[in-house]
């Protein structure tokens, strides 16, 4: 921590801005100084929890897409070897599967994006 300048008392309990290296009260989420954003209590662990969000819905997705792909496959082979009843019905279930692979990408997305301080 710095010393005082100006013979002012250190804040009680103040916390030091990590860009500028300034003095600040603990209530601030900016620095006034630099306009530095300050790291909250729990903001570690809602981050974590995101991560882990983002990386689950990742897996998800991955699996979903390659599912769909593996129906859509399925359908277009049946349909190339004189299989008609059941082709559009693959095909179907691989369009799903590809649709809910696309919501799990999308929240990802929303997982990701900044929010306001």
């Amino acid at each position: 921590m710095q010393e005082p300048t100006n013979n002012q008392a250190p804040l009680p309990g103040g916390k030091q801005c990590f860009n500028c290296g300034k003095e600040l009260q603990n209530d601030v989420a900016l620095c006034p100084h630099c306009g530095a954003p300050l790291p909250t209590q729990g903001s570690g662990f809602k981050i974590v929890l995101r991560l882990i969000g983002v990386m689950l819905l990742g897996g998800l997705a991955l699996l979903l897409g390659a599912s769909g792909a593996c129906f859509m496959l399925f359908a277009t082979i049946k349909g190339f070897n004189g299989g008609v009843s059941d082709d559009l019905g693959l095909a179907f279930i691989g369009l799903i599967l590809f649709a809910f692979a696309g919501l799990c990408i999308w929240g990802i997305i929303a997982l990701t994006k900044k929010r306001k301080i």
